[in-house]
Parts: C-alpha cells; structure tokens; sequence
C-alpha cells in the first residue's frame, strides 16, 4: 500500500510523492516512481534519492541495498547531517 512521503527538490525544498516503504538495513527507505516511468529509491528522513532513475523498481531495491550496505556509514551521517541543517522531511517534522 502506498503512503505519502517527500522528496528533495531543487532549491531544498520538498516535494510530495506517493512511495512504498522499503527498509534497508535500518534505514527507512521508499520507493516511488518518476513522471517518466522510471523508478527511485530514497531515504524517508532526508528525502535524499539513494538511487534514480531505474526502469524495474525491483532493480531500483537491489541497487539501493547494494549502495547502503557499501556506504551505510557514510549514509547515516549524511542524514544526520542533513537533518541538523534543517532539512526533515515534513512527515517527520
């Protein structure tokens, strides 16, 4: 079932989308689906795209746990990071 949740624009400001909630490792994830089809994969605190623009969502998921699991220190300051400037998503705020 689909929820809403934001995305980062340009500008830091943020934009609502319809996603599926997607856990990977312990970091709240979603997926959603671009206006052109394609499908991305973003952290639900920051709205931060983990990764974009993929044809299969199912393809989207196994890149996204691939990056995390390589990254998922560097990611986590990133949010923590991200969430000190400001910039918490509004369905956490």
């Amino acid at each position: 079932m689909d929820d809403t949740y934001f995305i980062i624009v340009k500008g830091n400001t943020f934009k609502e989308v319809e996603g599926r909630k997607v856990m990977i490792k312990d970091i709240e994830c979603f997926t959603h689906r671009n206006d052109d089809k394609t499908w991305n994969v973003t952290e639900a605190k920051s709205g931060m795209a983990v990764v974009k623009n993929y044809r299969l969502k199912e393809d989207a998921v196994t890149q996204a746990e691939k990056l995390i699991d390589r990254n998922y220190e560097w990611l986590l300051n990133q949010i923590a990071e991200k969430v000190a400037q400001g910039e918490l998503s509004p369905r956490y705020a």
